[in-house]
């Protein structure tokens, strides 16, 4: 093999990279991970949440349970067959975990924790993101192993079964051809889509498109959790559903948005045991009385933390709020908060054996769909990269071994420098997409909005035609655009 020729090429370093890595690395493959940012980062090392809780049934009866629940609040679009492999793997993936010595946060009550969307109480672990690194990062000293940071995936070639390609943009902008009998797609949702947004991946192309264009079926693509978080200050921090129990959301005058709602004090108390905005749940109301107002007014509403909140006895107000108090955040000053693309439910569909629809193609963690459905249970979106992360490195050994790599020939892209008029019309084209899905294509959306954002996309579309730009930056249009159609005729009015 040359250095440009590996058994298996990862896109992603998150969860799911870093687990299907392990197990390629454990059967001697060569392997080449992709990563825009560093080893450990993405979703899964996100440096603006208080972090990532991960639960696990408590024993063969709450098995049952848990499935029971994860298929109820997913409104029966997951798959059950993955939901299945989920509930029980989990706790193996856990225990490997702790085995390998990343530290985990426990819940105050031993009994463990409500998650979000659940009705009883599950093993609860809070991962600890620089113990996780040192362990993951024990990896690196694996020769087999090629780590590529600071790199786009420009493109992805299907050529035959065990020919795939990968064009790469490197950070001097050079562009690469990477080769290899298999690849394992790791790398996150499709939050970029939208203004506000919790995604990493906002100058590169959408890879479930790029997927999607060598015969990767996609699935449950309208299931994108959106959860309140920070506008100003600190834009982009998480925000504790908790604590709806105990604050007042308001207007720029300082008036209570939610003043007219009828049976408030219950709808807040249910609003406070989940993150993510549900059409399930009459407390709904309030996240789209706080989208209304941003709308209305071109503004976000505010809220003051009540004194000593801290102090209130619930392992994740204590964690959240000692996280804050560490990461030196003020919260002393009017929080303005609007709803957040945080999480996608939907992506590339997967099989029991974290294959896609195209052979020789795997993919695994939150750039698939139906391992949940309409809604996911808090916790199980780590979870779900660990559990399938180990079946995509399991099985895309197995492909390795089954198969022998056949070299193809493809001419790197010929690049062009744009010129400046034309990167700001690129920009431009980008951050009308992102507002247009945000204000017509989110948790607030009927027939009407979903047209006119149909309607604007197609024109960003003409008008992208009229622009010269680098390979990387026309397949990051070329992916937004199409993606943003594909996503507006797989969803529904709420």
């Amino acid at each position: 093999m040359n250095s440009n020729v590996f058994d298996v090429i990862v896109i992603g370093s998150g969860l799911g990279g870093l687990r299907s890595t392990q197990e390629l690395l454990k059967n001697n493959l060569k392997v080449c991970m992709i990563t825009s940012k560093e080893f450990c980062s993405g979703a899964s090392f996100y440096p603006g949440t208080w972090g990532l809780g991960m639960i696990g049934p408590k024993d063969e009866e709450d098995k049952k349970n848990l499935l029971e629940n994860i298929l109820k609040v997913g409104c029966n679009k997951s798959n059950p067959k993955l939901s299945s492999i989920l509930v029980d793997n989990v706790n193996d993936e856990i225990d490997l975990l702790l085995k390998e010595g990343v530290n985990f946060k426990r819940s105050i009550d031993s009994d463990g924790v409500v998650p979000c969307f659940d009705s009883n109480k599950r093993r609860w672990f809070g991962f600890d993101f620089p113990s996780a690194k040192k362990v993951f990062s024990k990896m690196l000293e694996d020769k087999n192993l090629t780590v590529l940071s600071k790199t786009k995936v420009i493109d992805i070639y299907n050529i035959k079964d065990s020919s795939k390609g990968v064009l790469v943009e490197y950070k001097d902008k050079s562009l690469d051809i990477l080769k290899s009998k298999s690849i394992i797609i790791a790398s996150g949702g499709y939050t970029c889509l939208f203004k506000h947004n919790f995604s990493l991946e906002l100058n590169s192309p959408i890879v479930q498109y790029l997927a999607y264009k060598n015969g990767c079926e996609l699935i449950n693509l309208e299931y994108i959790q959106f959860i309140p978080a920070y506008i100003k200050p600190m834009y982009k921090t998480v925000f504790n559903e908790r604590v709806f129990n105990y604050i007042t959301l308001k207007d720029r005058d300082g008036n209570d948005i939610l003043e007219n709602i009828k049976d408030l004090n219950n709808l807040l108390k249910e609003r406070s045991t989940y993150g993510p905005f549900t059409t399930r749940l009459k407390s709904n109301i309030i996240d789209k009385k706080l989208f209304e107002y941003y709308k209305k007014d071109n503004d976000s509403a505010y809220f003051e933390y009540p004194k000593n909140i801290e102090d209130i006895d619930d392992t994740l107000i204590y964690n959240y709020f000692k996280w804050l108090k560490d990461s030196k955040k003020n919260i002393n000053d009017k929080i303005h908060i609007a709803p957040f693309a945080h999480a996608c439910n939907g992506g590339l569909k997967i099989d029991e054996n974290a294959s896609t629809t195209v052979n020789g193609i795997f993919a695994c963690g939150e750039v698939t769909g139906g391992v949940n459905g309409a809604d996911r249970l808090g916790g199980l979106s780590t979870c779900n990269a660990l559990v399938f992360g180990a079946i995509a490195g399991k099985n895309a050994s197995k492909y390795c071994k089954t198969h022998e790599f056949e070299d193809f020939n493809i001419d790197t892209p010929f690049d062009i420098e744009a010129t400046k008029e034309d990167l700001e019309k690129f920009k431009d084209i980008l951050c009308k997409l992102r507002e247009s899905l945000y204000l017509e294509a989110s948790i607030l959306r009927n027939k009407e909005s979903i047209l006119k954002a149909k309607k604007i996309i197609n024109s960003l579309k003409d008008e992208s035609k009229n622009i010269n730009l680098s390979t990387a930056n026309k397949a990051i249009l070329e992916s937004y655009i199409n993606f943003s159609l594909i996503f507006l005729e797989n969803i529904k009015e709420l």
